[in-house]
Formats: C-alpha cells, sequence, structure tokens
C-alpha cells in the first residue's frame, strides 16, 4: 500500500491485508465463501451447513453400492430433510476441518488422478491426456460442486480460464476439474438445479479449455475429494495447487486472483518476490514505476493509438479506477467535465484503469465503455491493472472479513477511484475523487491544498447574519447536519 495516505490506522503496510498480526489463515479460509457472498449480492446473514451425522470410520461400500441412481427430486429432498434428521455444523466447524493433503505436502499426480484402469484425463473435446503430459507443469485441482452457487463457479471459472490462455506461461498450466454433488446453494438460482448429475457435469465441463476426471468414474472423483478434505456440504469451487515437483504450494483462490498469471508458480517464495516489488513501488510511486510493464512502455486512446508513458511526466495524471459493477458512473461524469475544461491548457491528462473484479466483462465491453470517455487507459486485462489493485488496496481483506463476520458495514473495501500525480511525480493525492465530489471543477487540480483554500474562502464569506438565518445548516464532525434554529434554542 501507499505510505503517505494508505497505511491503516496502526501504520500496518503490505497491501490488500497483508498486514502483520492479523489472522491470515483464517481470512484464507473465508475467501472463497466471502466471494461468494460478494458475487451473489445478496444479504446473507448466516449460514449453517446441515448433513446428516458421518458414522464412524468403517469400510468403505463398493462403489456399486453406493451409487444408486439419483433423480432431480431425491437431490432436493436430501437438502431439506426435517430439522431433526439433520446434524447442523458450524461454519467454523466446517471450515476448520482438517484436510488429508494440506498446503505444503508432496504428492504423486499420477498415484491421484490416474488408475489402473483409466490411464489418461479428458477434454470435452474428446481428446485425451496421459499422465507423462503433465510433467514438469503446475497442476491444479479444481473442485466444483455441481449444484453450489452458480456466480462463483463463473467467477472461478474465468479467472482459470485467463491465466490458462496466457501466452506467458507456455504450456506449462494445467487444471483438472473435479465434480462432486456437493452442498445445494441458497438463495442462489442456480440454472442447473433441475438437471441430473450427469447432464450437470456436461454442462459444466462445456465452457472448460483443461482436462478433467470423466463423471463416470465416480471411485476417483470421490477418493480425491476424501483425500484432500473437501466437504460435502460445501457451495463453492475449491482449488488446491500443485507445483511441478509435486508440492502442495496454495490451498485457496487468494494468491490466484491477486496475482492472476504474475504469481506462476505460486510458490510462497515468488508472491513474496512480488510483494517486495510492490512494497518498493509504494515507497516511491511514479507513473513509470506504476504504469508500465516488462511487456508494455504505453497507455491507449480509445481510436486504439499508442501514447508513451513518458510523455505523461510532464503533466498532472489522474488515475480513474473504473471497477465494473461497483463505479458510480456520476464520477465519470464529473472527470469529463474536469477533462473539458482544462483540454485548453492541456496539462493534465487522465488515465483509465478498467478492472472486472466479478469476472463478467469482456474485451468488447471495456472497449464500449471505453468509446464514451475521451482520455486514455492502460489495455483491457493488463497485468498492471492486478499490481495497482494490490497496491491501492482493492479489495480489502480485513473489510472483506468484516463482511462475513456480518458487521454493520456492508461495504466490502473503500479504495480510491481517483488517485492524482502531480507534475514529474511531485505529490499524489488518493482523496481525488472526495475532492472532485466536494468542491466541483473549481477544486482542479484536485489537491487538499486546492480544497483548504476553498474552505478558507468559506468562512471568510460567512457573516453573523447568515449564522444567525433560520435556514443556516451545519455539519458536525462526524458529518450530521443541525440547523441554526436548534442551536438559538440551546442558548
Amino acid at each position: 500500500m501507499l505510505k503517505s495516505s494508505l497505511g491503516d490506522c496502526n501504520g500496518n503496510r503490505g497491501g490488500r491485508g497483508f498486514t502483520s498480526g492479523t489472522n491470515t489463515n483464517a481470512t484464507l479460509e473465508h475467501y472463497c465463501y466471502q466471494r461468494a457472498f460478494f458475487l451473489s449480492k445478496k444479504k446473507i446473514h448466516s449460514i449453517s451447513c446441515s448433513f446428516t451425522a458421518s458414522p464412524s470410520p468403517s469400510p468403505s461400500p463398493s462403489p456399486r453400492s453406493r451409487i444408486a441412481p439419483l433423480t432431480a427430486d431425491d437431490l432436493i429432498s436430501r437438502t431439506h430433510k426435517p430439522e431433526k434428521e439433520l446434524k447442523r455444523v458450524s461454519e467454523n466447524e466446517m471450515t476448520t476441518m482438517k484436510p488429508v493433503i494440506q498446503k505444503g505436502d508432496v504428492v504423486c499426480l499420477a498415484d491421484l488422478l490416474f488408475t489402473r484402469n483409466r490411464d489418461s484425463l479428458v477434454k470435452n473435446n474428446n481428446q485425451q491426456v496421459k499422465a507423462e503430459q503433465l510433467a514438469g507443469k503446475v497442476v491444479v485441482i479444481f473442485f466444483v460442486p455441481l449444484y453450489g452457487f452458480s456466480d462463483s463457479l463463473t467467477w472461478c471459472t474465468e479467472l482459470l480460464k485467463e491465466i490458462y490462455h496466457d501466452s506467458r506461461l507456455n504450456n506449462t498450466f494445467e487444471v483438472v476439474f473435479v465434480a462432486f454433488l456437493g452442498g445445494r446453494a441458497p438463495f442462489d438460482g442456480n440454472k442447473l438445479c433441475h438437471l441430473q448429475p450427469p447432464e450437470c457435469f456436461h454442462d459444466i465441463f462445456s465452457s472448460m479449455p483443461w482436462t478433467a476426471i470423466p463423471f463416470s468414474d465416480i471411485a476417483s472423483r470421490e477418493s480425491l475429494q476424501r483425500r484432500f478434505g473437501v466437504p460435502d456440504t460445501t457451495f463453492i469451487p475449491k482449488i488446491f495447487v500443485i507445483d511441478s515437483t509435486g508440492r502442495v504450494v496454495q490451498d485457496n483462490w487468494l494468491f490466484i486472483d491477486h496475482y492472476g498469471a504474475s504469481g506462476y508458480p505460486y510458490s510462497d517464495e515468488r508472491i513474496n518476490f512480488l510483494k517486495g516489488e510492490d512494497e518498493a513501488v509504494a515507497e516511491q510511486p511514479s507513473l513509470k514505476a506504476l504504469l508500465t510493464s516488462p511487456q508494455r512502455d504505453y497507455v491507449i486512446s480509445n481510436q486504439g493509438q499508442k501514447v508513451p508513458i513518458h510523455i505523461l511526466e510532464d503533466k498532472e495524471v489522474i488515475l480513474y479506477f473504473y471497477r465494473e459493477g461497483r463505479t458510480d458512473d456520476r464520477l465519470t461524469e464529473q472527470l469529463k467535465t474536469a477533462y473539458e475544461k482544462s483540454a485548453v491548457e492541456q496539462d493534465f491528462e487522465i488515465v483509465l484503469i478498467y478492472s472486472d473484479p466479478l469476472m463478467i466483462s469482456n474485451e468488447e465491453t471495456f472497449r464500449k465503455k471505453f468509446k464514451t470517455m475521451p482520455w486514455l487507459a492502460i489495455p483491457f486485462r493488463d497485468p498492471n491493472i492486478r499490481k495497482l489493485d494490490r497496491i491501492f488496496e482493492y479489495p480489502n481483506i480485513e473489510k472483506l472479513k468484516q463482511f462475513f463476520n456480518h458487521c454493520s458495514d456492508p461495504h466490502l473495501s473503500d479504495p480510491p477511484e481517483v488517485v492524482i500525480f502531480g507534475h514529474h511525480g511531485e505529490f499524489f493525492e488518493p482523496f481525488g475523487k472526495e475532492i472532485l465530489l466536494q468542491y466541483g471543477t473549481k477544486a482542479s487540480p484536485f489537491t487538499r491544498k486546492v480544497a483548504a483554500k476553498l474552505e478558507t474562502e468559506k468562512v471568510k464569506e460567512l457573516t453573523l447574519e447568515m449564522l444567525c438565518f433560520i435556514y443556516t445548516v451545519f455539519r458536525r464532525k462526524d458529518g450530521s447536519e443541525v440547523s441554526s434554529i436548534y442551536i438559538s434554542c440551546m442558548f
């Protein structure tokens, strides 16, 4: 995070919630659940996961005896049994179940993913992938509940697709889809709920470019679920990242989401290296350090022209963080007004940082939005966008944790949306949005110094008559307002 303005009240640093003294493990365990709640946009005040009490370990029944044909009605009835027949398990109890395979363990993928009767994985185009084809690759075991949160599944799948198709990885990244029945997500409206499990599997798998354990191999899918400790009642997908040596390097979505393909191979050493880079940029922020990458030293216009970043250093630059589905378009209109008024001087520029936290847009959506804006932008889904989000703390993991624990504040985070850099990095102002909305274009170049000047002018214009006028309204420090009538009554 940027040291000068974006640290927390205790002075902690580290960006995106990686601060010392926080319960990081608890945060990681809950991350996918928080994402599910965020994506479904529902007011879910609590979740109690219900499942039939499991007997003590005993010899497993034969596969044939386990696989009685299931209908949609059977599935529904299993999740709506009378309460007296169910054992209620708290959220904490479920998420703290110790998996057999955990982060740091070394596994043999050949033994985990293949059997004597099946020596290959399948793709949705009927292509088969042998064990030797996974050698030297980072492999993600992607557990998906067939009847879970559909929005969460979409987000997870699109996130993995972005990494899977990244040319920088040069075919060294593979995903293995492992389906299980899972819990039936509440309040979700999953379009697949009416399908039989095999149909549901094929519907989900048809949009995936990677491999899968065949649905027909029920024994292998159940074995993997047990080995990795994935609960039967979970509503959200879960992943385990295994490096080329067979070591489980990550067991959650957090680092995949924060770093994308740049985090490859997702080892702690790689993540710590990237965090160090972020901190170095945050210590001495500059346009070059923030906006350029090894593959790109330019930004683009809405006509597709490439504008070198170094020519922006002579101008005041506004970084406009537009987050699809979250940013108020009224802010865009305010910026357009300011941009048009300053076009004559040509001494400041705006750079759009377009991000898609819900993974619901595509390049066409970006171009359509960008066409309405007269300024420059970083290309769609450029790797630097994630770096900027990390440095400016979006999303703030502590806020996510508070939301999950049902605190009164429903906002996931309060990241800056308008960050201003002065000429040649003379200053930066992370509260440009607040200044713009409070004072309008007259506050240009939207710094606190200008805002203070405008406030001083307001005070100088005050008269005794204005203070005593019955319709005069005063604003307290906490933001509440009180009229002069109320004040006069007090005296």
